[in-house]
């Protein structure tokens, strides 16, 4: 488990990301190539992977065309770049490395940004030979109503007994439908093609129902729904160990550099 595998799942979700989404400007020394008019693209990465690349030091800086990007600082486990604007349409060189090293430790070639691109990518931790994986969202907004916000919830803790459960709603009297049911390991509620999880702007009281379809949340803990916006929930699990469990909930509300922990240890 080495930082450049922490860089290639990083720099393999912004890959994936850049498909589709949108917003962004000029990031001074990190211009990319492309012709056209110049517009603006948006590209946030959140580090949501326990003890990676290493349990003691947690921090990689972020690379563009080569330089690092001192202005973002250091990336550690919890923590988000926020937005990061970038001229589009162009191309860049993406990646990641040693904070005040020579370049990147790994890099990707050649992405392309379209103007209005808004993409959001977040590493987690697998039990995989790659110990790091990723989530990839589009963060548009289009067609959401007034008053709601829009929720992407993915399910990034690495741990046999939390793998599947069902999200229910606790202040429910009687035994609903769960608001996601068997959501699995490495999944994103909703997936692409399915329809938004677009819900009145409200904090939702949430669990985790480790036995399916019992109604009972093991664990407990109350997601934020903000209007206008698209909000993530990324759950892990800050205990390495399988079958030994110390869960955590992040949730990054319109991409914000502060994720909040929603788990109070």
């Amino acid at each position: 488990m080495n930082k450049t595998t922490f860089a290639f799942s990083i720099v393999a979700a912004l890959a994936l990301g850049v498909v589709g989404c949108g917003d962004s400007s000029s990031n001074g020394g990190t211009g990319g190539t492309g012709g056209g008019t110049e517009g603006e693209a948006t590209v946030m990465a959140a580090h949501f992977a326990p003890e990676v690349p290493a349990p003691g030091d947690t921090a990689v800086a972020i690379y563009v065309n080569g330089e690092e990007v001192t202005a973002l600082g250091t990336l550690s486990y919890g923590q988000s770049t926020g937005r990061v604007p970038l001229p589009a349409p162009a191309t860049y060189d993406i990646g990641i490395g040693l904070p005040g090293g020579d370049g990147p430790l790994l890099e990707l070639e050649d992405v392309a940004l379209a103007d209005g691109d808004d993409i959001a990518a977040v590493a987690y931790r697998t039990t995989g030979d790659l110990p790091v994986a990723l989530f990839a969202y589009n963060l548009s907004t289009e067609g959401l109503a007034s008053g709601s916000g829009r929720l992407f919830v993915s399910h990034g803790a690495n741990d046999s007994l939390l793998n599947p459960v069902d999200i229910i709603l606790t202040d429910e009297d009687a035994c609903p439908p769960p608001l996601l049911d068997q959501l699995a390991f490495g999944e994103t509620r909703p997936g692409q093609g399915a329809d938004n999880l677009d819900l009145p702007a409200n904090t939702y009281n949430l669990g985790f129902d480790l036995d399916p379809g019992d109604c009972t949340a093991e664990l407990g803990f109350s997601a934020p729904v903000t209007a206008d916006v698209t909000t993530l929930v990324v759950a892990v699990d800050e205990d390495t160990i399988d079958e030994s469990i110390n869960p955590q909930v992040w949730a990054i509300v319109d991409a914000s550099n502060s994720p909040v922990a929603l788990i109070a240890k």
